[in-house]
């Protein structure tokens, strides 16, 4: 009967402590996600689009902490393919739109790049703002300070963003 009371304290220990690991595993992927420059980006367009949304308004501008020391470039692409010369006019800088062209490679879908400039770091994308908004054309912000500005309306197409600052 003590071995079965202990075999079974030995199970429930080992389960807390799989509990327990799988949980602060959890907290560590969620903080790290939460420390991803373009994530964080991308969770204020849909935080915005929402705010947006729920408003009687069909425009609406929006702040953003990014969170970033120093200079950085934040580049919002959309699904097409651009050139570089696209790119130029928009703002990005030649090492950057060779950098980006690396990144570009993973699949022709509207993201969100956040490009550090006066630091090596690297760069960061995602696509998690895709259910949130539409970004039907190239905005780029070249950045300084931590406060992004995010212009977005309603459409036809879904809440847009229609411009960075």
């Amino acid at each position: 009967m003590n071995n079965s009371r202990a075999s079974h304290g030995r199970k429930t220990l080992s389960t807390t402590a799989n509990a327990a690991l799988f949980a602060s595993l959890l907290l560590g992927l969620a903080t790290v996600g939460c420390t991803d420059p373009a994530v964080r980006v991308a969770s204020c367009l849909k935080t915005d689009a929402n705010k947006l949304d729920s408003l009687n308004h069909n425009d609406g501008s929006f702040d953003c902490s990014v969170n970033l020391d120093g200079r950085y470039s934040v580049v919002l692409h959309p699904a097409k393919e651009l050139s570089d010369d696209d790119l130029a006019r928009a703002g990005v800088s030649e090492p950057i739109i060779q950098r980006l062209r690396k990144m570009r490679s993973v699949g022709e879908y509207e993201m969100v790049l956040v490009f550090p400039t006066d630091k090596q770091g690297p760069p960061s994308f995602t696509t998690y703002q895709k259910h949130s908004v539409v970004i039907p054309e190239l905005l780029v912000a070249n950045k300084n300070d931590d406060s992004l500005s995010i212009v977005l309306s309603k459409t036809p197409e879904g809440i847009t963003v229609k411009g960075i600052n």
